[in-house]
Parts: structure tokens; C-alpha cells; sequence
């Protein structure tokens, strides 16, 4: 993995965490939140960061307008197919590959823009 995966390495390794995959998605599911709008947030305070809000309406941008047109719609498709479902199985699973690299394409915006933002002068 490249350093602008950084992100993405450090969200694997927070999903992990007992129970944390549960909270998380149940977060989305239930609440509507992004789950990588909430990793983003905890990732920039373990770096003693945060951002302004003119820069989360951004974040929120980047997501809304990606998650919006790809991921979302992966995720309805992958869930709309039985996991029972021995036929649709194989498709399932490439639904679920391709949902994974659109959360990784995902991060990798966010990275940069949290990278560049956290850059910026302060007032």
C-alpha cells in the first residue's frame, strides 16, 4: 500500500476492533452517518486535528457526491441479493469486491482533502 493509503490502513485496523464493525455500520444503517465521515473525524483528533466547519461541509461534499453515485448504490445492489443464495453467490461477492474499492476510493479523497485542510493556516 502507497502513504496515500495511510487512512485506509489505519480504518482497517479500527473496523477490527471488537464490536466496532457493528457499532459502525449499525451508525449508517440505523443513523445515517457515513462511517468514513466518522473515521475521518476520529483520525484527524488521534493527529490533534480537526476541522472547521466550512472544511466538514467539504468532507460531507466529497462523500454525499461519491457515496451518492457509486458506493450506495453497490451497497442496495450487494444487499438486495439473498446471502442464502447459492446462484447469485459468485455476484454477491463481486458486488461486495467492488462496493470495498469504492469505500477505498472514498478514503483516498478524503486522506488528501483532510491532509490539505489540516494544512491550512489557522486564524
Amino acid at each position: 500500500m502507497t502513504d496515500d493509503e495511510k487512512f485506509w490502513r489505519w480504518s482497517l485496523a479500527v473496523y477490527e476492533r471488537p464490536g466496532m464493525k457493528e457499532a459502525l455500520i449499525d451508525l449508517q444503517d440505523r443513523c445515517g452517518y457515513s462511517v468514513n465521515l466518522l473515521l475521518v473525524a476520529v483520525w484527524a483528533s488521534e493527529q490533534h486535528a480537526a476541522l472547521t466547519p466550512h472544511q466538514w461541509r467539504s468532507a460531507i461534499a466529497i462523500v454525499e457526491d461519491w457515496s451518492g453515485a457509486v458506493t450506495d448504490r453497490l451497497r442496495a445492489a450487494r444487499r438486495a441479493i439473498d446471502p442464502q443464495s447459492e446462484r447469485l453467490g459468485d455476484l454477491r461477492t463481486k458486488i461486495l469486491s467492488a462496493e470495498i474499492d469504492a469505500e477505498r476510493h472514498e478514503q483516498k479523497a478524503l486522506q488528501r482533502f483532510a491532509q490539505s485542510a489540516l494544512a491550512e493556516p489557522r486564524d
